[in-house]
């Protein structure tokens, strides 16, 4: 009759090591191994229900004895999703009231932006000083990353200039006073075809020979932000030459209309004979401005009577004129 043996088969308990799960690179996680078991033994040395860091994704597995001596096993796998690369932009150099985009990439189609400042990602403005920013992303799996960027705020140049005049005649010399401020170079264009480059703020000159309207432009600049100041050069034609002769003065020392005063405009030369009944020249005057007292060239007195009177002249405009007339002498 063949030996016979009886095996008992012992019943194994059910272990669960949990749900496979994704966490964040530099993210903890506590790993606990649940089933009717006194205690749980972790594979990579984890310790049971105790948090830690795991460094690259994998597979962990939780074992365990039950009363009977029977062991148990389950495996979890842990993913370690690479934080995102947040890239919030170059650095940038902007001028004072210039608008700024701030416009981060990283995060993923489905990511998320969080700025300081309340900024909105992908919008403009105008940032008030030099500052970095700083922008937080999140991708679809909530996983963080950061980056700043630094915005450079220059100061901008104020440009300002005062001409000596704005009308006048040709040949117009103006003088022009730069009055601008944060700033350090300096082009002018005088509107004549004639420019300046200068890195000084000296007064500059220039001069109009022709009849017309010059638009003057000062661009004043620093480290390339830039303001432009301008101005209106007008250049008119030189009226025709005036004189006004009287016909009568007074030589009573009265300290009225003592003197013959011819009063004159755009005159540049000038010349007036006076002569007696008799047609002599009695007095010469060479410039429009001088006056006669009523002597002759050599101090002799004239008496009272009528004189004749014959000029020539030139105006600033190049006409030429001819007159003549009377004065009479009186004492």
């Amino acid at each position: 009759m063949p030996a016979t043996h009886q095996i008992n088969l012992l019943p194994t308990e059910p272990i669960f090591a949990g749900n496979d799960t994704i966490i964040c690179s530099g993210e903890s996680i506590t790993l606990a191994g649940s089933g009717n078991f006194a205690s749980f033994t972790w594979s990579n040395l984890v310790i049971d229900n105790q948090p830690f860091v795991p460094t690259q994704t994998q597979t962990y597995i939780v074992s365990a004895v039950n009363s009977n001596g029977c062991n148990s096993t389950d495996a979890i796998q842990v993913t370690v999703q690479p934080l995102p690369t947040i890239d919030a932009g170059s650095a940038m150099t902007i001028c004072q009231g210039q608008s700024v985009q701030f416009l981060a990439t990283g995060a993923g189609t489905n990511g998320n932006y969080i700025w300081d400042n309340g900024i909105v990602n992908g919008s403009s403005l105008v940032v008030p000083s030099s500052a970095y920013y700083t922008v937080i992303g999140t991708d679809a799996l909530g996983c963080v990353g950061i980056d700043s960027v630094f915005v450079d705020v220059l100061s901008s140049p104020i440009a300002a200039f005062t001409p000596s005049v704005t009308i006048g005649n040709p040949t117009l010399a103006v003088d022009f006073t730069n009055q601008s401020s944060n700033a350090t170079n300096y082009f002018w264009d005088f509107g004549n075809g004639l420019t300046n480059s200068s890195s000084t703020s000296a007064t500059v000159s220039s001069s109009y020979a022709t009849i017309g309207t010059y638009e003057v432009i000062l661009v004043a600049s620093n480290s390339g932000c830039s303001d432009t100041a301008k101005s209106i050069i007008n250049v008119i034609p030189i009226a025709p030459p005036t004189v006004v002769i009287p016909n009568v003065f007074t030589v009573n020392n009265d300290n009225a209309n003592d003197l013959f005063i011819i009063q004159s405009t755009n005159v540049k030369d000038f010349e007036l004979f006076i002569l007696n009944r008799w047609g002599n020249v009695v007095v010469t005057l060479n410039d429009v401005n001088e006056s006669w007292d009523g002597t002759t060239s050599n101090g002799t007195e004239l008496t009272d009577g009528v004189y004749f009177y014959t000029y020539k002249l030139t105006g600033l405009n190049g006409d030429k004129k001819e007159g003549h007339g009377f004065i009479t002498l009186i004492r």
